[in-house]
């Protein structure tokens, strides 16, 4: 199976604020110029235009937080379930075989049985607005190479990938390095590691080998 992802359209504004005080947004007059007549025509007299926001919209603190719990609640209610010690991480039976996710603010990767990931991807598309689902290269700094995929049947697959992170291990190391102004000296380390993900279609379970 090919870990597939999406590009949410215009992400937090998908997701309700949540904030137990109510926020308002101060507008410029330069703003409050351009917009529509019947809009501009409530702020008429106004000498300070605000609105009540109610939507997670980009630059509030609280915003990723309200997104990626939006998102979350809206798996559990298709049958998700977090795993132990992880919230971030969930999984669920799509027919007989298991399917896995994990979420990141308004970063998100499933790993589905290919004839099962149009059930999952059309289940988010009845809440979520976004692109068409990608196989995904990077996820959180990870780069994913597929090495081989066998598909037995419509309930097993069996795929191989190498997980890298060189490109950002070597960006944060820089990053570092210019704050601190030093210089690491780079050392030896063992090869990549290559994992196998094995679904077991009669117990559900996944093994993972290296």
């Amino acid at each position: 199976r090919k870990p597939t992802t999406i590009d949410f359209k215009a992400a937090y504004l998908q997701a309700e604020l949540k904030s137990p005080q109510p926020m308002y947004l101060k507008l410029q007059k330069q703003v409050v110029e351009v917009l529509e007549p019947e809009y501009k025509k409530q702020f008429e007299g106004c000498e300070e235009p605000v609105l009540r926001l109610r939507k997670a919209i980009y630059g509030l603190p609280r915003s990723a937080y309200d997104f990626v719990t939006c998102v979350r609640e809206f798996l559990i209610e298709k049958g998700w379930e977090q795993i132990e010690g992880d919230t971030a991480v969930l999984h669920r039976k799509v027919g007989n075989t298991s399917a896995m996710c994990a979420t990141y603010i308004d970063d998100i990767i499933m790993s589905v049985h290919p004839s099962k990931a149009k059930i999952v991807w059309g289940e988010m598309a009845e809440r979520f607005l976004f692109e068409p689902p990608v196989v995904a290269k990077k996820f959180l700094g990870l780069h994913l190479e597929e090495l081989s995929q066998t598909v037995k049947d419509d309930e097993s697959s069996t795929s191989h990938f190498l997980i890298k992170q060189e490109e950002y291990c070597q960006l944060q190391i820089t990053k570092w390095e210019e704050s601190e102004g030093i210089k690491v000296r780079p050392r030896t380390t063992p090869g990549p590691v290559v994992l196998e993900m094995d679904e077991n279609p009669v117990d559900g379970g996944k093994r993972i080998r290296s």
